[in-house]
């Protein structure tokens, strides 16, 4: 992960860490983890819900589907 934050800007390396936390989210799920995977997902939520309040309409109607 470090390559990648050193190429990514500010929203890019949030909109990073909300996809791993939801990707680890999905994989606790699996695993039947549920009080785990509801926290990574509940952090996941947060991120992508302050990134939102930065973006264009466009992106905006993205982000809402991530977080639908």
């Amino acid at each position: 992960m470090k390559v990648a934050e050193a190429c990514l800007d500010g929203y890019a390396k949030f909109e990073m860490e909300a996809y791993i936390l939801s990707m680890q989210s999905n994989y606790l799920m699996e695993i039947k983890k549920w009080e785990s995977a509801l926290n990574k997902l509940l952090q996941a939520r947060t991120i992508f819900t302050q990134v939102l309040k930065y973006k264009d309409s466009i992106e905006a109607v993205i982000y809402q589907e991530k977080l639908g």
